[in-house]
């Protein structure tokens, strides 16, 4: 008789110890996801920044590429601000870059670093005045600078002499 009731026992002691998890096993759990979403949200550039990094990069290439263009071409391109982005006038209407180009997203905004935006020649001469520009979207900034002979180059922080 005692070899009967031993069984049941087993499969009672069985079913108690697999009822679920432990209070402990279960916090251990909501912790370790807490510290994994932190350091991946962490981990991530804003979306601001990463298009305002993305928009200074694009608006960089589009000035050198401008002033080969107008040197090769030896006419003049003037870099001018219109209400959704931005232009190069004296271009040929099949160039690259030709036209009003929009920014990449709504809210961005150009300046000079010395003051308000001021449209500026980028050739056909080779060497042009130093230029340096501010891109802000809404509390995040980019600056391009250029020394008037070598390419403008994307700064995080304001350069020289450039308010912040």
């Amino acid at each position: 008789m005692s070899l009967s009731c031993r069984p049941d026992r087993l499969r009672f002691r069985r079913a108690q110890r697999s009822r679920g998890f432990s209070l402990l096993e279960l916090m251990i759990v909501i912790v370790i996801v807490a510290i994994t979403a932190t350091v991946v949200t962490q981990a991530l550039p804003p979306a601001g920044r990463q298009a305002l990094a993305q928009q200074a990069d694009q608006l960089a290439a589009a000035l050198d590429g401008a002033r080969a263009l107008s040197r090769t071409q030896e006419m003049p391109v003037t870099f001018k601000l219109n209400v959704q982005g931005f232009e190069f006038q004296g271009l040929r209407a099949h160039d690259p870059g030709q036209g009003p180009q929009q920014w990449l997203v709504p809210g961005i905004s150009l300046a000079s670093c010395d003051g308000p935006f001021r449209p500026f020649q980028v050739g056909p001469e080779p060497f042009i005045n130093r230029q340096c520009l501010v891109l802000s979207l809404e509390d995040q900034r980019a600056w391009l600078q250029s020394d008037g002979v070598g390419p403008f180059e994307v700064l995080n922080v304001p350069p020289t002499g450039a308010r912040p």
